[in-house]
């Protein structure tokens, strides 16, 4: 659940088209999730306070709670994520190229 709503939340990132990453989650399991079934889940930005995102969701099945998360995300430079991707590829060398994958991020 804690993936799921993470998740969540940095997709409403995407959407605003903010670089961020998770600083801290906090997650209220609210009564068990059980495999097989379907859940749906949301999640909004509660406040903002320079780079400091504080974002909330909530997944629910058949329209009750199962969890709630509140988020902290920080905005990072998208040099943060394309440091990343260098690291990957520096450290497959033998890959072919074209089993390399060009990074696009969505900001």
């Amino acid at each position: 659940m804690a993936t799921v709503l993470d998740d969540a939340l940095g997709s409403v990132l995407t959407l605003l088209r903010l670089p961020a990453v998770t600083a801290r989650l906090e997650v209220n399991y609210r009564r068990p999730a059980f495999l097989g079934r379907r859940f749906d889940v949301e999640a909004w930005v509660e406040s903002r306070d320079g780079r400091k995102l504080h974002l909330a969701g909530e997944l629910r099945e058949g329209g009750e709670a199962v969890a709630d998360a509140l988020g902290l995300f920080l905005e990072v430079d998208v040099e943060h994520f394309l440091r990343g991707a260098r690291e990957l590829s520096e450290a497959a060398p033998g890959a072919p190229e074209d089993e390399r994958r060009e990074l696009r991020l969505p900001w």
